[in-house]
């Protein structure tokens, strides 16, 4: 039973279609399993199920039976390091002052939206993320020189 729940998490993050959150939903669903995103991660981290131990910060060869195949594994690191990952929403979105300017309250940055008004005029404004608690930080258009 163990190794098929690993067998079908690397299968599932191999396509690129899976978060470790929809890792986590289909592994309560399937399999009847309950994992953190941390113990998930940990375990598609680990060279263990394809034939590496790590011992003393270095790689061995194991002769226990392997449950995932290198290329497989190699996928899935390709995959995790940023490769095939999808793209924030907005991110690609042209926004003048995007990730220079930080609250003054907090620290935290100032994140743009943008808002489409009924008449179908386009306005930018932004607002603090409040990451770490919110300060009812006040939302700027980006016009606005304050």
């Amino acid at each position: 039973m163990e190794a098929q729940v690993v067998e079908k998490m690397y299968e599932w993050y191999s396509t690129s279609s899976y978060s470790m959150n929809e890792i986590r939903a289909e592994l309560k669903k399937v399999l009847n399993v309950d994992f953190s995103k941390g113990y998930i991660d940990a375990i598609l981290k680990n060279p263990f199920y394809c034939g590496t131990m790590v011992y003393n910060e270095k790689e061995y060869p194991h002769y226990y039976d392997r449950i995932i195949t290198q290329g497989l594994f190699d996928k899935v690191q390709e995959i995790k390091a940023g490769h095939h990952k999808k793209h924030f929403k907005y991110a690609g979105l042209p926004f003048l002052y995007r990730c220079l300017i930080k609250c003054a309250d907090c620290g935290c940055l100032i994140t743009p939206e943008r808002k489409i008004k009924k008449s179908g005029k386009t306005y930018h404004y932004y607002h603090c993320t409040q990451y770490n608690g919110k300060h009812g930080a006040e939302w700027l258009t980006e016009d606005r020189p304050n």
